[in-house]
């Protein structure tokens, strides 16, 4: 089925049909089955492929949807960690979950953009608890200004409309979103 510029199928039944495929490979998450449903950001990374048209949206979403589960949920989460590698580049930490074979490149940028809010906002919720279990967090460190940050994101974000994005997530709606999913 090609999915590019095909609106219907960017649909409810389109987004179960994925996590239906995903949690085949991942059983131990089905106990999760309903948040991740729910959940604005883990639907934006498996549907932002077909979002953007790429050549093969369902298995782009796929590999970016299993990815970030399974840096959430699986033991191997902390090969996903960040760290001080991850300093230069807010984008950084996201490139497990931005696999795309084609695909529009301003609709792809702007949703990884919005990825990298919600991170941002999530490193900002943590920084106290980060700085009492002496975790690293690049606010904390000072390698990141959060208000800096988000605003150069915001603004790439605004600068391309995409209506079916922000019906999954907007930028209004990221203070409540939540990195974590099962939270």
């Amino acid at each position: 089925m090609n999915f590019r510029n095909n609106h219907q199928a960017i649909s409810e039944s389109t987004w179960r049909d994925l996590v239906d495929e995903v949690l085949k490979g991942m059983p131990g998450l089905e106990k999760d089955r309903n948040f991740i449903l729910k959940h604005r950001l883990s639907r934006l990374i498996g549907m932002l492929p077909f979002i953007a048209g790429t050549d093969n949206p369902f298995r782009d979403g796929y590999t970016n949807l299993s990815l970030f589960l399974m840096s959430k949920f699986n033991p191997v989460g902390d090969v996903f960690c960040d760290g001080t590698k991850n300093n230069e580049d807010i984008m950084l930490p996201l490139i497990p979950y931005c696999h795309f074979s084609g695909g529009d490149d301003k609709i792809l940028t702007r949703g990884m953009h919005l990825i990298a809010m919600v991170l941002l906002v999530d490193y900002r919720k943590k920084q106290e608890r980060d700085l009492d279990e002496n975790r690293y967090n690049p606010l904390n460190s000072g390698q990141w200004n959060y208000e800096d940050v988000m605003d150069t994101l915001g603004l790439c974000v605004r600068e391309v409309p995409c209506p079916m994005m922000d019906q999954i997530l907007s930028v209004e709606y990221i203070p409540f979103t939540s990195w974590a999913v099962g939270a």
